[in-house]
């Protein structure tokens, strides 16, 4: 298979308040609407009685030049003076774009519904091929001539069953193979590219993707790692009460559309020890007070600046980046195991 990846810009036609427009999306998160030359007015009437506010306008639903369906999540804060000109300018947060193909006669190649739902979601990493090796996931046999034939992906993939937000799911750690040349003559491995798959067993709805702008008690994330920290008790098909403990937890950092992860992680020179700023102001709450709350057997020490460093395992939730986790995901498994042992030494909030 091949990755796909969103252009730079694009262009088609979608509905916004009734109204048939044209867009253009470029720089990676500008949409600009524009109305057909009949519909100005109309469009100037509706902005109008909007206050020309256009907040949280949620998802948008449009078909490109070459009759792809196509979804923008708009950012819940737009900028002042979005209307001018007669164009409607636009921030997006996200971008879904289908991969599937047409048959001549314009009908999808694969069985596919719309953009209004999904039953997967993967967060793709870097190349990997000094992680995973292709031996494993390539067939010994029947290889005619020079073709490459890999194996089904469960063959060498991890799967763990879960839930998020009340919603049966399998985790799933693999790699995709991206192969930038489908033909069968080619004898290029491709790169593999590290994934995180969330297989539904349902398809969701797109409002569980992101939810902005929303107090950390209306979102599900935050509920999640309550429930994972909260011990709980119960009785068992023989009645007898049992009680569930917390969870071991890990904080995995994905990196950004640069492929850094300075966002959360940054590195600083200010002291000769070195030592890295977690940017915890970005995370849910709860998440934020588990981050730094070893209240025994704690290590500090102070930088040349007078700040306090903490060095070794200071949080119940500690943090690692993607590029390290895939490498080694057992040996931060176990750690956050440890940590579960230890879990006396850690100020716990479980409370959203």
């Amino acid at each position: 298979m091949m990755l796909n990846t969103i252009k730079d810009s694009f262009a088609g036609h979608l509905t916004i308040f009734g109204i048939d427009c044209f867009f253009v999306f470029s720089n990676g998160y500008s949409l600009k609407i524009i109305p057909k030359a009949e519909d100005i007015e109309l469009l100037n009437a509706k902005c109008k009685e909007r206050g020309y506010k256009f907040d949280s306008l949620g998802w948008i639903h449009a078909v490109d030049d070459w009759g792809y369906d196509v979804t923008f999540l708009l950012s819940e804060r737009q900028m002042p003076m979005c209307y001018h000109k007669n164009t409607l300018t636009l921030i997006t947060d996200i971008i879904l774009q289908t991969s599937n193909s047409k048959r001549f006669d314009g009908q999808y190649l694969y069985d596919y519904k719309d953009l209004k739902g999904f039953t997967a979601i993967d967060f793709t990493g870097n190349t990997v091929n000094a992680v995973f090796s292709p031996k494993a996931a390539i067939k010994k046999d029947d290889i005619a001539d020079n073709r490459i034939e890999w194996l089904p992906t469960v063959k060498y993939a991890k799967s763990f069953p879960t839930e998020l937000n009340g919603a049966e799911c399998n985790l799933i750690f693999s790699v995709i193979v991206d192969r930038h040349d489908l033909s069968l003559n080619i004898t290029d491995l491709g790169e593999l590219h590290s994934v995180i798959r969330l297989e539904f067993d349902e398809r969701q709805n797109l409002s569980m993707m992101k939810e902005t702008g929303k107090k950390d008690r209306d979102q599900w994330i935050p509920w999640e790692v309550s429930y994972s920290l909260k011990e709980t008790s119960r009785k068992n098909k023989k009645g007898d009460a049992i009680t569930s403990h917390s969870n071991a937890m890990i904080a995995v950092v994905l990196p950004d559309e640069n492929n850094s992860y300075t966002y959360y992680l940054e590195s600083k020179s200010c002291c000769s020890g070195g030592c890295t700023t977690h940017h915890t102001d970005m995370l849910f709450t709860i998440i934020k007070k588990n981050k730094f709350n070893r209240t025994e057997n704690a290590s500090k020490r102070t930088c040349d600046n007078n700040d306090t460093i903490w060095t070794g395992t200071c949080s119940y939730i500690e943090a690692v980046k993607w590029s390290n986790f895939i490498t080694d995901y057992q040996k931060y498994v176990d750690s956050a195991v440890d940590r579960q042992d230890h879990i006396d030494e850690y100020d716990i909030c479980k409370e959203v």
